[in-house]
């Protein structure tokens, strides 16, 4: 299960390390599928907030892998010298 994964990598990162959840999937739009990406969750220290936001993730449909990960890039870049991981 993805969200049990996703959890559970919230679960090894240390006190200090801030997340994301990004979410990404495709919807179904007069006959064609359109990408969407949305942020959930900012990058916080927050542990709450990162589980609660990947329960509320919509994983439905075509995803959009590409589209979601030039979107945390862009967002991993302002995260100045921090360890980065997307997952």
């Amino acid at each position: 299960n993805i969200r049990l994964s996703a959890t559970r990598f919230l679960d090894a990162l240390a006190p200090a390390d801030r997340v994301a959840v990004v979410e990404f999937y495709g919807k179904l739009d007069g006959g064609r599928v359109e990408g969407r990406v949305n942020m959930l969750a900012d990058f916080t220290t927050n542990r709450n907030v990162a589980a609660q936001s990947i329960a509320l993730a919509n994983g439905e449909g075509q995803t959009n892998l590409y589209d979601a990960l030039e979107f945390a890039m862009q967002r991993l870049a302002r995260e100045k010298r921090r360890r980065k991981a997307v997952v």
